[in-house]
């Protein structure tokens, strides 16, 4: 499926099954912009991702609705591109104070065999990963541009700042998509009072399913 139609289904699924959601994404961002953030953080966006930025230019917060359960990201917002790009430059000053009080190399290792078999290199932050999804916590969703040997350019994962990034997605499209299907067959509920996500398959928050794609939280392919 193109990648215009992976969006025209998932909007038209939160019109109908999240529309505050729905009605908090904004409108398109111009290709411009689009450059200029791509300047600011010193990459070139891959396709899905420059194609949902035309599409929408994030959600504003304010307006969101967690009890509806659909979102682009689990209890958190999709990004504008100022958001990103702000964002982007608090890490790299944030990774540079780490890294000075890192001596022995553990938050930001050098390249080793035991990388072989994992899908997001064990970094404490890289700046190839680009800010897409904000929560009111350390929680943030990335765009990986620079993935472990085992994982794909692209891939979408979430990290907390604790070493422990969770690989969420091998692209945007196939999230969009797996959110549409879940959503759209009733798999996913919202509970009464909560802003989790419940698996009607496993009876526990979505977040436990964030391994469909056959990896461990940890990145390391099965």
């Amino acid at each position: 499926m193109k990648t215009a139609e992976v969006w025209d289904r998932f909007e038209d699924v939160m019109r109908r099954k999240s529309p505050a959601n729905f009605e908090a994404l904004r409108p398109p961002a111009s290709a411009e912009a689009i450059a200029t953030a791509e300047k600011a953080m010193k990459v070139k966006f891959p396709a899905a991702l420059r194609t949902a930025y035309l599409r929408h230019d994030g959600a504003t917060w304010g307006k969101m609705d967690m009890r509806e359960g659909l979102a682009l990201f689990h209890n958190s917002w999709w990004c504008g591109l100022d958001e990103m790009v702000d964002h982007w430059h608090f890490m790299v000053r944030e990774a540079g104070a780490v890294e000075m009080d890192d001596p022995d190399f553990y938050m930001f290792p050098i390249k080793a065999p035991s990388w072989d078999r994992l899908a997001i290199r064990p970094e404490w932050w890289n700046k190839k990963w680009l800010p897409i999804g904000r929560s009111n916590t350390a929680n943030t969703y990335y765009i990986d541009l620079m993935p472990g040997p085992r994982g794909t350019k692209g891939q979408i994962i979430s990290d907390s700042g604790e070493m422990s990034a969770a690989l969420i997605a091998p692209d945007l499209n196939a999230w969009l998509t797996f959110l549409s299907d879940s959503f759209e067959s009733g798999r996913f509920k919202t509970e009464p009072g909560s802003s989790l996500w419940i698996d009607t398959l496993q009876g526990s928050d979505v977040q436990r399913r964030f391994s469909d794609y056959g990896q461990r939280s940890n990145g390391a392919v099965e």
